[in-house]
């Protein structure tokens, strides 16, 4: 009889969030490789050291004239050292996206996971109508 408790004992305490980590990045890998999907700081992905030196500054005057970065703050952290992190290992864009994207989804994921275990909160499994 084969046993995966004795074979494989991470598996078989750790399985629910392996899955989830297993369905936070796997669809995201699988569908459009290659490709980077639509974002509103696409320069966050191209240059993003340049995006974090000039988001520490309250002036910009790299274009129009000068301008206030007012949304350049928000990528500071924790997106910003990330998409740079990525970027000086020379990972293409649309690989880091999808990471990046993966771990808000396993990050939100493992809450509900941690949520509902210390709740112990459990669905009815046997029901009659």
């Amino acid at each position: 009889m084969f046993k995966i408790h004795q074979k494989l004992p991470v598996l078989a305490t750790h399985w629910r969030p392996l899955l989830l980590a297993v369905l936070s990045y796997l669809p995201l890998f699988v569908l459009q490789r290659g490709k980077i999907n639509a974002d509103t700081k696409l320069y966050l992905g191209e240059d993003p050291g340049g995006l974090i030196s000039r988001s520490l500054f309250a002036w910009d005057s790299s274009q129009f004239g000068g301008f206030v970065p007012h949304q350049a703050i928000a990528y500071l952290w924790p997106s910003g050292p990330f998409y740079w992190f990525f970027d000086l290992l020379g990972s293409p864009q649309w690989f880091t996206q999808r990471v990046w994207v993966g771990t808000i989804f396993l990050a939100a994921a493992l809450g509900a996971y941690v949520s509902v275990s210390y709740t112990h909160l459990t669905l009815p499994t046997n029901r009659e109508v």
